[in-house]
């Protein structure tokens, strides 16, 4: 039972590897780039060709990191290109084509979505989801599909807090500003005080004087 089990796992694997040679390793690219001034290329004196070695099914999809994946917030779904040798390539211009489809099945239009070539092999997909679901991302590098076809990003109707504070702590804060130096200043208006915030969101300190109620409590006045 145990070899049978072992043979049936090597010929899955063997079978992953043979699912690669369906995609062609060389592409039929070709991008003359002249100058702006050149009516053609018979006359151009400095032209360049651009070609690519990429092989789309190597290619990697990810969120960029740290990104808000909730409703109303744009997301940056970050592509990095690989060659057929699996080697991270380092410079741009592949002919990048995105396709988003929202939870219910819409696609996105082309004025709701972006693509930009960073130039260092990597491309950023950028939109502004609208609902809460599942995003499927899919990108085309010469009409063939990056990695599995479909990326997902699952999209939340908030974002989870950085920090939560216990009762007493913070009392109806209504604004927040930060400094140049990174603190983070809260105006902490149902307890007439100013919080600081450091860079972990830890209570660094605590603003408090006669003034500083007086203006709290015209605010709440006005209110």
């Amino acid at each position: 039972m145990r070899q049978i089990t072992k043979r049936i796992s090597e010929l899955s694997s063997q079978l992953d590897s043979f699912s690669s040679l369906r995609h062609p390793r060389e592409n039929a690219y070709l991008l003359c780039k002249t100058q702006s001034d050149l009516t053609s290329l018979e006359t151009a004196v400095l032209t360049n060709i651009h070609t690519s070695n990429t092989y789309p099914p190597l290619c990697t999809l990810n969120v960029k990191p740290g990104s808000l994946l909730c409703m109303g917030v744009e997301v940056e779904v970050l592509m990095e290109t690989r060659d057929y040798n699996n080697e991270v390539r380092k410079v741009g211009g592949d002919p990048v084509v995105s396709k988003i489809t929202t939870p219910k099945g819409t696609p996105l239009q082309e004025n709701q979505m972006s693509i930009e070539d960073n130039e260092d092999g990597t491309y950023s997909v950028r939109f502004t989801p609208l609902e809460e679901g599942t995003y499927k991302v899919r990108i085309d590098i010469f009409g063939r599909a990056v990695g599995d076809e479909s990326y997902p990003v699952d999209i939340s109707i908030h974002n989870n807090p950085l920090k939560t504070w216990g009762k007493g702590e913070l009392c109806q804060p209504v604004s927040v500003a930060r400094s140049e130096h990174g603190e983070i200043f809260v105006l902490d208006i149902g307890n007439s005080r100013i919080v600081v915030l450091d860079q972990n969101v830890t209570i660094k300190r605590v603003l408090e004087n006669e003034t500083l109620q007086v203006i709290i409590s015209l605010l709440k006045f006005n209110d």
